[in-house]
């Protein structure tokens, strides 16, 4: 069974990893008192965290679907 879902979980340790990095980015506003993702490139990084959440979620139900599929 652990290696049918080895890769899923590399998978998504990878990306988790590559999020956290991407979360570094993020500063505090004393003003709003919130986290935000600042810069130059501020709307790609959005859109790279949203396919990366994405991506995550996918693989997790992936995830499922086998694990499901192994116990019956």
């Amino acid at each position: 069974m652990h290696y049918l879902i080895k890769p899923l979980q590399e998978d998504i340790v990878a990306i988790l990893i590559a999020l956290a990095s991407h979360v570094q980015a993020f500063q505090f506003d004393d003003n709003s008192q919130c986290f935000w993702l600042v810069g130059k490139e501020t709307l790609k990084a959005h859109a790279e965290m949203w396919d990366m959440t994405c991506s995550v979620r996918a693989l997790v139900k992936q995830m499922a679907v086998q694990l499901r599929a192994i116990g019956g």
